[in-house]
């Protein structure tokens, strides 16, 4: 004899079947496309990760947002950014600028005569002599010190660009000829900052021949109890003109230690 189905029984056999149908629906996929999230254009590219790429190399831009190391893609701008780092004594950004070779010429020079005045005038940036592919900047600080940075071309914009470090330091002669020597020499380079350093604006407006024949140089004469005349005297083609500067007795480590210049450089 079949079982009559009562109302309770059939209630629950009802609830049983819809949850059944309501799980089936979780688990299949819908139909219907995503509208657009977060303002994003339906369609469009989703946002840009700020997460660099693994591997690249990030140069210094306007703003990018990488947070990694950056390195210039000018020669000049590179050669900054590194004098930079010499001027804070930031080895860990020299590592990253320069080769091992300029590296430690910056130690070197660093540890025989300290870290070199970092006020840095460009002086100019082109080809590398005898170094294709290479790019030299001379660079030269309030002090006089020179240096002439080289860095490979393929690498601006990269790691490791710089190859040479050299500085060729501004000294302070312990005589009064040598120091007027000194002083002549970098007039001859176009050194204006060291002209300066050893001795000052006055001077520099005297000078006005570089006695490119050669010179010779007279022992110097006390004219008083600090300061000593000595007379350089041009050779060759450069006969007949001269200088007598007034130096320092005792010049030795000192800056502007010419006082005062007269000239015999003709018209």
């Amino acid at each position: 004899m079949a079982r009559t189905v009562t109302w309770r029984t059939a209630v629950a056999i009802l609830a049983i079947v819809a949850l059944a149908t309501t799980a089936c629906g979780k688990n299949e996929p819908s139909s219907q496309a995503p509208g657009p999230q977060n303002g994003g254009a339906l369609g469009g590219a989703p946002p840009a990760s700020t997460t660099p790429t693994a591997g690249a190399t990030p140069t210094r831009g306007g703003g990018g947002g990488t947070s990694g190391p950056t390195y210039p893609k000018s020669a000049r701008t590179y050669s900054q950014e590194f004098l930079r780092a010499w001027g804070s004594r930031n080895f860990t950004r020299l590592e990253q600028l320069g080769d091992a070779a300029a590296v430690q010429q910056v130690r070197d020079s660093a540890n025989t005569g300290g870290i070199p005045n970092s006020q840095w005038t460009h002086i100019r940036c082109g080809p590398a002599e005898q170094m294709p592919g290479h790019t030299a900047c001379l660079f030269r600080n309030a002090h006089g010190d020179e240096t002439v940075l080289e860095l490979v071309d393929a690498k601006l914009g990269s790691p490791k660009a710089v190859t040479k470090a050299p500085l060729d330091r501004t000294r302070y002669p312990a005589g009064p000829e040598a120091y007027a020597e000194a002083l002549l020499a970098a007039y001859r380079k176009g050194n204006v900052q060291r002209v300066l350093r050893l001795s000052n604006s006055v001077v520099r407006g005297k000078l006005t021949c570089t006695l490119e024949g050669g010179w010779t140089t007279n022992p110097a004469v006390p004219a008083d109890g600090t300061y000593s005349n000595v007379l350089i005297a041009g050779l060759g083609p450069e006969i007949g003109k001269s200088y007598t500067f007034k130096v320092l007795s005792q010049p030795e480590g000192k800056p502007n230690g010419v006082k005062e210049a007269t000239n015999n450089c003709g018209s």
